[in-house]
């Protein structure tokens, strides 16, 4: 096959439609004429990147910009349709043929690769240079250029392994996007004020470089120290005189900022730069953000953009765990469909640390990325792999944070911090998703077919309340007796716990959720040696009377007796107010029948406290994750859930709603199930997932 037929293979499998992450991405389309797209007809080994001539364009901008006057107009030309064609590119994108693809790159990558000037380690010495193109940092400029465009979005938050580049690529984007529009305002905040400066310092250096197109006119300070202004010059020159000819008086400027949450209250921006979110461990950056979306809209209008990039090390130390609060509210698929926005105003990028991971392999010498860019990704992967199984405990966590393959190892928590069996929770984690096991679950909403007497569930795809894994049988629906005016269930299949909101104005942040979670007791119909989560309740709104409406509908429906927290009275009162008194439990953990005379489990005490952890500790280190006695993994299918429990912190339990919720479950249960004991977690908690596939379920969806 001949080069030019290798361009038109590569032409017509061109694929348009990307998936970066889960953000949907388009390009344009190939240009008609594929003769001109660059390296078109050229060899295989010579189908790379195009860099120009550095040297050869210099000398042709020094003509250019010559103070003799004696510039001929052919090089005046020259010189205009360079940078004609730079700029077209800049604003238009890229094409190029690449090894044995099509490639198309985004302008701001464009400028990246051709312009933006790095510092890199070479031969023992730090040097600047042009960066290579690589597949995984297209895919970030593909993110970046998704969420401009996108109207309802403010921006990108990335997440990803060291070594990533990330610094450069951000610093680039906020250069170029200040740059393209007057008084356009760059703010710079990292976990310290050094090292926002250290940031700042990299721009002027790269910025230094640059061609004089790309050079706004700036105020002509020799040295930069805080502030970089596009603003009229304090004096005047030929030279800059004639560049100013070509190039408008922008107005804008970029500057670096404290870490602290207040220090751009107030100020305008149009794009923030916010570095190593999750290495900040003295400020939340969940907070911090709430502040800076002020900075970046008018009203609804938003005005600015932000490019958070970070790495995750220190979950125990609160920065990581900040940085969750902001990853959690920027998932695109959970925007709402009123607003068109995530509750962050973000989208987030996770980037695995496999995908465009420099380097060789050192016993093989096979590469990690090839010489045209791409990843192998098997190869890294392997390598990364190999890495982690010489660590163990929090050394094997620490590295794993840093160079995560899955998302959730960004935020692994040492075991010694957490009650519960994490390596039986991520596996779980990983399975779920690996399974999709979403397509299990239907949400919706519950509702009275007849009052007081019958419940029945209607599917809500994009408002239900319900998220619900097993539905009950016939048998076990809306069954219940009457003794003396007092409803009691008529079944003991199902049990119920709650974690409650009394307060009819309920606070913001996540601690204010009201959650229940609906578990299957161990039956010979079931089959299930434990209790199993079928049915999650979440949900939040200013009228607490509504959530305890909901706990009668689902304790009907259930046919469950429920746990609330005792705490806070409001659930159990509502269901004596409305005759299902019968419904609410006494607290399974007093042993003296006498002394019951609230309903509910208390959660203040320290020895209820200690009860519930090690009853959740018994269950996830005996019945979550992988079962190997049964060979199949365990039916714990809800992930906020796990997610929770992953995090949780035992010596403040205000915003894990779900644990509480699922410990008040298993309270309720315990009665046949469980006896106390402190169990102890292993230390090493990130051992090699198990790879056996497990058996396929579905007794659960009736």
């Amino acid at each position: 096959m001949t080069s030019k037929e290798e361009c038109h293979l590569a032409y017509e499998s061109f694929r348009r439609d990307r998936v970066v992450y889960n953000l949907p991405y388009k390009t344009p389309p190939p240009p008609e004429d594929i003769t001109k797209i660059a390296n078109y007809g050229k060899s295989y080994k010579d189908r790379t990147f195009p860099y120009h001539d550095f040297k050869k364009f210099k000398n042709l901008e020094a003509l250019y910009f010559s103070t003799d006057d004696s510039t001929s107009i052919s090089v005046q030309e020259e010189y205009l349709d360079f940078v004609d064609k730079e700029w077209d590119r800049r604003y238009e994108g890229f094409w190029f043929f690449n090894g044995n693809n099509l490639e198309y790159i985004t302008g701001k990558n464009y400028i990246f690769l051709q312009w933006w000037l790095i510092t890199v380690e070479k031969n023992g010495r730090n040097r600047q240079t042009n960066p290579t193109f690589v597949d995984a940092q297209r895919d970030v400029f593909y993110a970046w250029d998704f969420c401009q465009e996108d109207k309802n979005s403010f921006g990108l938050v990335l997440g990803s392994g060291r070594r990533y580049g990330k610094t450069a690529i951000a610093s680039c984007i906020g250069f170029l996007d200040t740059t393209e529009n007057s008084d356009s305002n760059m703010a710079i905040q990292s976990k310290t004020e050094s090292d926002a400066k250290g940031i700042f310092m990299k721009i002027i250096k790269s910025w230094q470089k640059l061609p004089q197109f790309l050079k706004p006119i700036d105020t002509g300070e020799t040295k930069v120290q805080r502030r970089l202004v596009f603003d009229q010059p304090k004096t005047s020159s030929k030279d800059v005189t004639k560049i100013k000819e070509y190039i408008d008086v922008l107005g804008s400027e970029i500057w670096y900022e404290s870490s602290k949450e207040l220090a751009l209250d107030g100020a305008y921006c149009s794009f923030i730069y916010n570095d190593e979110t999750g290495k900040t461990p003295d400020i939340d950056v969940n907070v911090r953000w709430n502040v800076q979306k002020e900075c970046l809209s008018r009203g609804s209008k938003i005005i600015g953009k932000s490019f958070m990039t970070t790495t995750v090390e220190d979950m125990e130390k609160k920065g990581g765990a900040n940085f969750k609060k902001v990853w959690d509210r920027s998932n695109y698929a959970d925007a709402d469909k009123e607003t068109m926005q995530t509750s962050s105003g973000l989208y987030r990028l996770f980037i695995p640390a496999d995908y465009g991971y420099m380097g060789h392999h050192p016993k093989t010498g096979e590469p990690f990325v090839d010489e045209f860019g791409y990843s192998n990704r098997a190869a890294a992967k392997m390598y990364i792999e190999q890495k982690i199984a010489q660590l163990n405990g929090s050394d094997k966590i620490e590295y794993r944070r840093k160079y995560p393959l899955y998302e959730d190892d960004m935020f692994l928590i040492d075991s010694s911090e957490s009650p519960f069996t994490l390596h039986n929770l991520y596996t779980q984690r990983k399975y779920n998703d690996e399974e999709d096991v979403s397509r299990l679950l239907r949400r919706g909403n519950l509702y009275w077919a007849v009052k007081d007497v019958e419940v029945k569930f209607v599917d809500d795809p994009d408002n239900g309340k319900w998220l619900i894994y097993g539905m009950p049988s016939k048998d076990d629906r809306n069954r219940f007796v009457n003794r003396d005016g007092v409803k009691f269930p008529a079944r003991t299949t199902y049990r119920m716990g709650v974690d409650p909101v009394d307060d009819r104005t309920p606070t913001s942040g996540k601690g204010s959720d009201y959650v229940a979670y609906v578990a299957a007791m161990p039956t010979p119909e079931h089959g299930n040696s434990a209790p199993i989560p079928v049915c999650e309740y979440q949900n939040r709104v200013k009228n607490p009377e509504e959530m305890w409406e909901d706990m009668v509908l689902t304790a009907v429906f259930y046919s469950a007796y429920i746990n609330p927290e005792q705490n806070k009275g409001g659930t159990a009162t509502w269901f004596g107010v409305r005759g299902f008194e019968g419904f609410t439990m006494y607290d399974p953990y007093d042993k003296d029948a006498f002394k019951k005379q609230k309903k509910g489990t208390p959660n203040n005490g320290h020895e209820v406290r200690t009860q519930l952890i090690n009853d959740t500790a018994v269950y996830v280190a005996e019945h979550v994750g992988y079962l190997g006695e049964s060979d199949c993994y365990a039916d714990f299918v809800f992930n906020r859930l796990i997610e929770d429990l992953i995090i949780f912190d035992k010596m403040n339990w205000t915003p894990h709603d779900n644990t509480v919720a699922w410990m008040m479950t298993l309270a309720a249960c315990k009665a046949k199930i469980y006896h106390s004991m402190v169990i102890d977690t292993p230390n090493n908690i990130i051992d090699d997932l198990v790879k056996k596939r497990p058996i396929a379920k579905s007794k659960w969806q009736n």
